[in-house]
């Protein structure tokens, strides 16, 4: 729900509110009981209050203070019989309703937490309840049973039962006039309903529209602005939102589709919507916006900000995290124009998803990186921050324009998931893709399998100018649904004997080097002389480690690597003569990932006992302990000047400084 001044959102969250500052995306406030799962809310229309339904049934009514950080319970009382799936306030906020999984919608007059009224005659789960704009004694209801009912508040009964759905109807919406209705269902259907009549009793069926697509919530475009009135009375226009995740704009009354929201990537698919409302500026939806958006929930948990108008993306506001996998910084150094939305320092991030999540710093907001179809493991970023490269669960690696979010190329070849994947740190000219042309080419990729293999890929096609190779068209984009090219491979080697779980490349490029289930590390030559050879050529086999080596990273400046492993070890290794030169001991369980800080004068592990441990090497020992996470620290990342780090585990949070 949002505020009435458009300023705050508000979202559940478990057993809180969580009341966000929709400009920047900070949480201010977080509103409920401890130990009473939200089950629905709504916002007073005019006051800062809330009225808040739980699992323990029941309803509690809230004052907040979002500039003080605070709320205080004002009254609390027990209503269903069964759980609230849905509340409502009428236009004056004096009543409010509530929808039951009991089949019951009740009225409460909330000042005084009384019940005026109790309705009866849902055959099931009541889904929605939404008050008419026009009339406090206007209540409408829609449930499992198939059917939308209209109750009259004044005569304390049922005006009407309009059946026309032959799925659960789980969408209301009322234009602001309160003279339509417009349901939506699981049977993909779209009803629009005359109520303008003085009885309910007349409310009649005007037209039907298939949506193609389980419809779970409508929001009814706001009239123009007399400014922008005409002779002609102006056209109803709504916008509906389901289980497909594709937003449309339809004109009431007949099966037109006004608009239709730019489609992802060929072979994506997007997260099913399950709520959409509409705040900001008035104005028509299917002409000048005014400012206002639309604010749509998917069913993975994430807030999308939309333009009311054009129904593109303005902002993702993410709910949940999962479990993040790997994370790198992004740092824009010259080239591009910035694109939509991409500032100079971003953060990407890997859940346990398919999506790439992009970070912007200076606000957090969140854009989304679509493409592959099954979890993303490993994450990398081009020196220059000209392109992320993502691995995943499904056997690609893709590249990733970070100023326009778009998916610039594909790696496929090998057979089963790719766990990591590395950039090198020389550049081989500058790119040609999208917003990020004139940065940095990075003239190394590789990637490592659980096939055993390591791949080394053709960048050529992103050059400025061509390159030999198909690229992308200057200015087409992610929603125009073209796939992106496929990069050529240079060559394959079979790395070990199991699965590789790590990759890390030089600095120079000369080097990198892989780490196995089999519990060695390969050192592979890239480079002699300062020519680039195409096939990595084996240099020696490290061994040491007595389990599997989940991670490994070169010094940045310095010719040595470090290595961590589940046998709960740390170990730096020479890259001139392949001795181990230090084996530190302090995790409790594997160290999953090592990142050189400071230059290489510090090295940092993280592992599956949840701790950060940072390591003096010239010292020999452990010189801090950060103990923050309370699962599985999969990733760690720094950026240095200024010195920024984070952290991502298994409980899906990150911690930075």
């Amino acid at each position: 729900a949002v505020s009435a001044d458009g300023a705050l959102l508000a979202a559940a969250c478990g057993d809180s509110i969580s009341l966000v500052d929709l400009a920047t995306g900070r949480l201010l406030l977080s509103v409920g009981a401890e130990g009473d799962e939200i089950t629905a809310f709504a916002i007073h229309p005019s006051l800062p209050e809330l009225v808040l339904a739980g699992s323990s049934r029941h309803l509690r009514h809230v004052r907040y203070s979002a500039a003080a950080g605070s709320s205080e319970q004002v009254r609390a009382w027990r209503a269903h019989k069964l759980p609230v799936v849905d509340l409502a306030f009428e236009r004056t906020g004096t009543l409010a309703a509530s929808a039951g999984a009991d089949g019951a919608v009740m009225v409460f007059d909330v000042a005084k937490g009384y019940a005026t009224h109790v309705f009866r005659g849902h055959d099931g789960v009541v889904h929605r309840v939404a008050f008419s704009p026009a009339s406090s004694t206007r209540l409408a209801s829609s449930g499992a049973d198939h059917s939308v009912r209209l109750w009259d508040l004044a005569s304390r009964e049922c005006a009407a039962v309009l059946s026309a759905h032959v799925g659960a109807a789980r969408a209301l919406a009322w234009s602001a006039d309160g003279a339509t209705l417009i349901s939506g269902g699981a049977d993909q259907m779209v009803n629009v309903w005359d109520c303008r009549a003085a009885r309910l009793t007349s409310s009649r069926l005007t037209s039907s529209l298939a949506v193609l697509e389980g419809v779970e919530a409508i929001a009814v475009d706001p009239p123009p602005r007399s400014a922008e009135r005409s002779a002609e009375p102006p056209k109803l226009t709504f916008v509906t939102a389901g289980s497909g995740g594709t937003l449309r704009r339809w004109v009431a009354g007949s099966s037109v589709c006004l608009r239709r929201q730019p489609p992802p990537p060929a072979g994506v698919a997007l997260p099913g919507l399950t709520h959409l409302l509409g705040c900001g500026g008035g104005g028509g939806g299917g002409g000048g916006g005014g400012g206002r958006m639309l604010v749509g929930v998917t069913d993975d948990h994430n807030l999308l900000l939309l333009d009311a108008t054009t129904l593109e993306l303005r902002r993702t506001i993410v709910g949940y995290n999962d479990e993040i996998t790997d994370m790198r910084y992004v740092v824009r150094q010259g080239g591009g124009s910035g694109g939509r939305g991409g500032g100079e320092m971003q953060l990407a991030v890997g859940t346990n998803s398919e999506q790439v999540r992009l970070f912007d710093l200076a606000d957090m907001g969140c854009r989304l990186l679509l493409g592959h179809a099954d979890i993303v493991l490993a994450l990398d970023a081009s020196a220059g921050g000209g392109l992320i490269a993502s691995a995943s669960k499904d056997a690609t690696v893709r590249l990733w324009d970070p100023a326009t979010a778009e998916c610039v190329g594909r790696c496929v070849g090998h057979m089963d998931a790719v766990g990591a994947v590395g950039f090198g740190g020389k550049t081989g000219g500058r790119l040609a893709a999208g917003a990020a042309d004139g940065a940095p080419l990075p003239a190394t990729l590789l990637s490592a399998s659980k096939d055993k293999t390591l791949k080394k890929w053709d960048l050529s096609p992103l050059l400025a100018g061509g390159g030999g190779g198909k690229t992308k068209k200057k200015g087409a984009t992610a929603a125009s649904g073209e796939e992106a090219p496929t990069l050529s491979c240079l060559a394959t080697v079979l790395a070990h004997s199991k699965e590789v779980n790590a990759l890390a490349v030089a600095p120079n490029d000369r080097l990198a080097i892989t780490g196995s289930q089999d519990r060695s590390l390969k050192v592979w030559t890239l480079a002699a002389d300062g020519s680039a050879a195409i096939r990595p050529e084996p240099a020696a086999t490290l061994t040491g480690h007595r389990r599997a080596v989940w991670t490994a990273a070169f010094a940045p400046l310095d010719r040595v690597a470090a290595s961590g492993s589940a046998d709960m070890l740390v170990k730096v290794w020479s890259m001139a003569d392949w001795a181990c030169l230090r084996t530190f001991e302090g995790h409790v369980s594997s160290v999953l990932k090592v990142r050189f800080l400071r230059g290489g004068a510090l090295l940092a592990s993280s592992g599956s006992d949840g701790l950060v441990k940072v390591w003096s090497i010239k010292g020999q020992e452990c010189v801090a302990t950060l103990d923050a996470h309370e699962d599985k620290v999969w990733a760690i990342d720094a950026y240095e000047p200024p010195s920024r780090g984070a952290t991502g585990g298994g409980e899906g949070g990150g911690e930075g400084g």
